[in-house]
């Protein structure tokens, strides 16, 4: 009732429904949304998104690899310190940035 497009309840509902998935149908060609069958048993339903989302999962970069970026990052700040730089506050760096974009 809150669209506004009609006084009676039922008739809000279907229009808000169709916008929705209008919405939905346009986002799903811009984001590769998977179309999920919800007529099938909950069992198969559950399977098939476990597989769906084991997929995304394998392709993503596991904790060694954001471990090892954090490390090397880690690695590369104390051999700056070592060598004299001055340590930068994240105040600095905020400031520094702004410099450049000036």
């Amino acid at each position: 009732m809150d669209l506004g497009p009609h006084n009676d309840y039922y008739d809000s509902f279907i229009a808000y429904q169709k916008l929705l998935l209008k919405e939905f149908d346009r986002m799903s060609g811009e984001y590769g949304f998977e179309v999920v069958d919800a007529s099938r048993t909950v069992k198969r339903v559950a399977g098939g998104l476990r597989k769906s989302i084991s997929r995304i999962i394998e392709d993503e970069p596991g904790i060694e690899a954001v471990t090892a970026v954090k490390e090397t990052a880690a690695t590369e700040t104390q051999d700056k310190l070592k060598a004299g730089a001055e340590p930068r506050s994240r105040n600095r760096v905020k400031a520094e940035a702004q410099e450049k974009s000036a």
